[in-house]
């Protein structure tokens, strides 16, 4: 079984949406079975108790580690991409501007079902990387709050 993990511990107001039973429970019970785990670096830290990069990751059970939104410049972002703890490929692209929601799920559901399609892990994160990159290009802003990926307009 082949379980994609998008670990949303607070919201993007910072309003925490596991407690410490049910953030630990992920940790003891859930991330020893997760294929590929997608934290931020702020879920990452709070999955690992540490903010040292490295260690964190160390100290994850899962077998790959796709570490999203690396701010590396003010105009740059960085994905890295773990297999064993070991930092196997860097993924770079053009900061854009505003607030998101729904990157993360758009980024874990698309390398599930490429992963379903037989794609291996690596492959299947830089394309849906990419997916979600292009949907949040073509972002819509729904109301005055954060704009929406526009799943319908990647190729």
């Amino acid at each position: 079984l082949t379980i994609v993990l998008d670990p949303i511990i607070s919201s993007s107001t910072n309003q925490q949406l596991l407690d410490e039973k049910a953030l630990k429970s992920l940790k003891q019970e859930l991330l020893p079975m997760v294929t590929v785990l997608t934290p931020n670096v702020a879920e990452l830290n709070a999955l690992s108790s540490t903010e040292d990069e490295q260690q964190a990751i160390e100290s994850l059970p899962c077998e790959w580690v796709l570490l999203t939104t690396t701010d590396t410049s003010k105009n740059k972002i960085e994905h890295r991409l773990y297999h064993h703890a070991q930092c196997v490929e860097r993924f770079t692209y053009t900061k854009l501007p505003g607030d998101y929601h729904g990157s993360g799920c758009t980024l874990s559901s698309t390398i599930s079902a490429l992963l379903a399609s037989g794609v291996d892990v690596n492959i299947a994160c830089k394309r849906a990387l990419d997916y979600t990159y292009q949907s949040l290009l073509s972002a819509k802003s729904i109301g005055k709050m954060q704009y929406h990926p526009n799943r319908q307009a990647p190729k």
